[in-house]
């Protein structure tokens, strides 16, 4: 017997879930913003998964776990693309309060998470909860772009967020209800993680928007979803090219997802919201 005492470790308040690919450029950046938040890094997890890069990522986020091993967990995987890749750390047996997506490329503001917390534990209910923000647009050298990812004023419906128009995954925060939400769900057709997590979310529970942006979200040509800034003030007309897009070409994946949630969820949502979902089968 050493006399050492066995503590359990208590369960971060927050774990972030985050998926890269190729990031090199921009990732210390990004980790940097994270480790900096407001609520302290010892109320942060981070659990990375390496899809596959074949850039400098891997020593990247070797340094990082160096340097915090106790809440810095990362897995390499085969590429399979940033839904599934992330959809499977959404899956991952984690233990927390809440839980945020992160990309590899943009930089968190400071109070972030503590902002999301805010609105999350002023409205806390027992039921799936979903916050998202608004983000500034910047370049690739963190220059502002003059105008914000998200229209002022926009509502969301399940059509809007079916038909392509929704909220960015990496200012989302959640908690555990929305987490076990998507793990029972079972999903196959994943067109989008936040966007599949942000209409489960939407149907069956309870979804937060806050209008003041969170992070800076980077503008690059390796983006795998990036905005420009005349498109922001184009809803309708991004709409309208989406449907058209998708319609023509037959989209089997909408409409598997669609037909997923209404078997999922017929018991929980509106007669409006399954017609909503009838119409993309």
């Amino acid at each position: 017997m050493t006399g050492k005492s066995s503590t359990k470790k208590s369960e971060p308040r927050v774990a972030i879930l985050m998926s890269v690919y190729n990031g090199g450029k921009y990732l210390d950046q990004q980790l940097q913003s994270i480790f900096g938040q407001t609520i302290g890094s010892d109320q942060i997890a981070i659990y990375v998964r390496d899809d596959g890069s074949s850039d400098c990522t891997a020593e990247i986020l070797e340094k990082w776990k160096d340097r915090f091993p106790r809440n810095f967990f990362l897995e390499r995987g085969k590429n399979v693309g940033a839904a599934q890749s992330f959809w499977k750390l959404l899956n991952k047996n984690i233990e927390a309060e809440y839980f945020a997506f992160s990309d590899q490329d943009d930089v968190w503001y400071p109070d972030k998470l503590e902002r999301a917390l805010v609105f999350l534990e002023s409205n806390k209910k027992d039921v799936p909860m979903l916050y998202y923000s608004n983000a500034r647009l910047v370049d690739t050298d963190l220059n502002d772009m003059g105008a914000d990812a998200t229209p002022k004023g926009q509502s969301l419906s399940a059509f809007k967020i079916l038909a392509g128009i929704s909220a960015l995954g990496c200012t989302m925060v959640f908690n555990r209800e929305t987490k076990k939400l998507a793990e029972n769900s079972s999903l196959q057709a994943i067109e989008m993680h936040d966007k599949s997590l942000l209409l489960l979310t939407y149907l069956a529970g309870c979804v937060l928007y806050d209008d003041r942006p969170g992070l800076a979200y980077r503008q690059h040509g390796d983006n795998v979803v990036g905005m420009n800034v005349r498109g922001t003030r184009k809803l309708w007309a991004r709409l309208r090219r989406t449907y058209k897009r998708w319609f023509c070409s037959k989209a089997i994946r909408l409409s598997s997802q669609a037909e997923e949630l209404l078997e999922l969820l017929d018991e929980d949502i509106t007669e409006e919201q399954k017609s909503v979902l009838q119409d993309f089968v």
